[in-house]
């Protein structure tokens, strides 16, 4: 077949089937690529993304609220200082919280612990703001260590070891 065409032409489908079979893995090998990079993303806005936001929630409430009252409690923080810091750790809280919340899939298990979780930041909430009015009245720097520390790890601890539920419930889910 090739003998009835001429030299030029032999040499230029020898020239472009090789240039086509090149450009068809290339376009090939794009495809995989994008296909490749929709499944990254979709791990990590699944996954990654809705940990870190436990991760901003769990820091908030109960590192930063816990040294915060602590911190006031010792007098080693004005009242002003305290409110101004709440009030960031608050707004950190209340925007991973419900970027977290956004993001919940189906799962009858995330969504019982989500809730457990809801119902202890409720709780906290209360603590938080009766230690707030406290504060204020200057009655939380008068407060028995030992009665402040056991209100505090009482709220906050249940609230942590819920969070850290939530985070492990993400991690397995995605290394399922």
């Amino acid at each position: 077949m090739l003998r009835n065409l001429s030299i030029s032409i032999r040499l230029l489908l020898l020239t472009l089937l090789p240039i086509l079979a090149v450009a068809s893995i290339i376009l090939i090998a794009i495809s995989d690529m994008r296909s490749l990079i929709k499944s990254t993303e979709s791990i990590y806005f699944e996954a990654v993304v809705p940990s870190r936001d436990i991760k901003f929630v769990s820091d908030a409430l109960t590192v930063e609220m816990v040294n915060l009252f602590q911190s006031f409690h010792q007098e080693t923080l004005t009242y002003s200082q305290l409110m101004s810091d709440l009030n960031q750790a608050q707004s950190t809280y209340q925007r991973y919280w419900a970027s977290y919340l956004e993001s919940i899939g189906n799962s009858e298990e995330e969504l019982a612990l989500s809730s457990d979780v809801a119902k202890l930041i409720e709780r906290s909430q209360s603590l938080i703001a009766d230690f707030t009015s406290q504060a204020e009245s200057g009655a939380l720097i008068l407060m028995d260590f030992n009665s402040f520390n056991f209100r505090l790890n009482a709220t906050f601890g249940p609230l942590r070891a819920g969070l850290d539920d939530l985070i492990e419930y993400q991690l397995n889910e995605a290394s399922a």
